[in-house]
């Protein structure tokens, strides 16, 4: 059946786990430290992202709230998860571990998932003096695909823009589906609701013609901005 069975499939619930210490177990596995958004359980299976290597799929064997405190369940903290089965060598400082499956390299119009850009969005505030961290951030956001708006006139189409604080205005995009629902009354009965799934090249281009830059999930608690003197540096 593999790791992915109905029952993971059923389980009500998403998580993202983002990996900020790992250390080895010995003949036992690793345990993986980090910051989790949502609720995990033992025995969830999980992805692991992180770019140049493989998508591989894992078990959480044991989760530990702090060393020998036990639990079978973590929501929204510091959490150690225990995988049996991985080495040191399979996962890297900041993967991101997701009972989430990515759709990047999918061939979707009108939607897409994409855990890994949501779980180092997730640590921005905590890691983003971290060459290391923002190298891995800023690649990840190029490579991205995202959801958008779109506002058709007959054949024409058009993207909304939100307005910054400041006077300028971006191009908001969209990790997933449930970001993009954030987004209050953008549909109406003149709009009605039509979206489309754009690489960050093509957004960085509608950014170009006439916006101050590009913002990730604009509606969320930690919304991203790109200037496009940024998106121009990153997509080197």
């Amino acid at each position: 059946m593999g790791l992915f069975g109905k029952k993971d499939r059923e389980k009500a619930g998403q998580f993202i786990f983002l990996t900020e210490q790992i250390f080895s177990m010995g003949q036992i596995g690793i345990a993986a430290v980090g910051t989790v958004s949502g609720k995990v359980h033992v025995g969830d299976a999980v992805y692991l992202y992180h770019p140049g290597v493989p998508l591989a799929a894992a078990r959480v064997d044991k989760l530990e709230l702090a060393p020998g405190r036990g639990a079978e369940e973590a929501e929204n903290c510091m959490v150690s998860l225990h995988f049996e089965n991985m080495r040191r060598e399979n996962i890297q400082r900041f993967a991101v571990l997701s009972n989430i499956r990515s759709d990047q390299m999918a061939e979707q119009k009108e939607t897409v998932e994409n855990p890994q850009l949501r779980g180092l969005l997730s640590g921005y505030a905590k890691f983003e003096k971290e060459p290391e961290f923002l190298r891995l951030f800023h690649y990840s956001i190029a490579h991205a695909k995202f959801m958008m708006a779109v506002f058709a006139d007959g054949t024409n189409l058009s993207f909304p823009t939100v307005a910054n604080t400041d006077g300028t205005s971006a191009i908001p995009v969209f990790t997933d589906p449930e970001a993009l629902l954030r987004w209050q009354n953008v549909f109406d009965e003149k709009h009605p609701k039509k979206t489309a799934v754009q690489t960050f090249g093509e957004a960085a281009a509608l950014s170009q013609n006439g916006n101050d830059g590009i913002v990730i999930n604009p509606f969320d608690d930690a919304p991203y901005f790109l200037s496009n003197d940024l998106i121009t540096k990153i997509s080197r």
